[in-house]
């Protein structure tokens, strides 16, 4: 909880940035995809958590004095971030992760592919292109990306 509650103290004093739209995706030519690199918005914080702290945070909101159990046993990665002033989070799935963690290393979108790619079935939802389009999409709608997208 702790760790959290830094998270968001940290996403909200971060610096700003300009965030990526579709718009500025489009404007890429297909041939240049490949190589395309992201820049994540300063105020992106990544946790590896072994436990399940949503409840409770939640729980914690609605009344500081609540009682609470202990937290499930639960290894993750916690996504925050702040959406203009507002400080966000939620729990990544696996493969949302790995592209996230990817990215914020400067692996490009053909690099981010083949991450998704090898995930083990279990964990491979669908074709790793189309994957990384639907992540990607999400991450454009939370203003994760700033607008700093470069072709190496």
């Amino acid at each position: 909880l702790a760790s959290m509650d830094w998270a968001l103290r940290d996403a909200f004093d971060a610096a700003d940035a300009d965030v990526c739209c579709a718009e500025d995706l489009a404007a890429i030519a297909p041939e240049d995809w490949p190589q395309m690199t992201f820049v994540l918005h300063p105020s992106i914080k990544l946790l590896d958590l072994n436990w399940r702290i949503g409840p409770i945070w939640h729980e914690l909101n609605e009344d500081a004095d609540a009682v609470t159990e202990q937290p499930e046993a639960l290894d993750h990665t916690l996504l925050v971030w702040r959406q203009k002033l507002e400080c966000k989070w939620r729990s990544l799935g696996v493969a949302e992760a790995l592209a996230l963690c990817a990215a914020a290393r400067g692996a490009s979108f053909a690099d981010i592919c083949e991450v998704l790619a090898a995930l083990d079935e279990d964990h491979a939802e669908t074709d790793p292109s189309m994957l990384a389009a639907s992540l990607l999409k999400q991450w454009l709608a939370d203003s994760l990306l700033a607008r700093a997208a470069v072709v190496d």
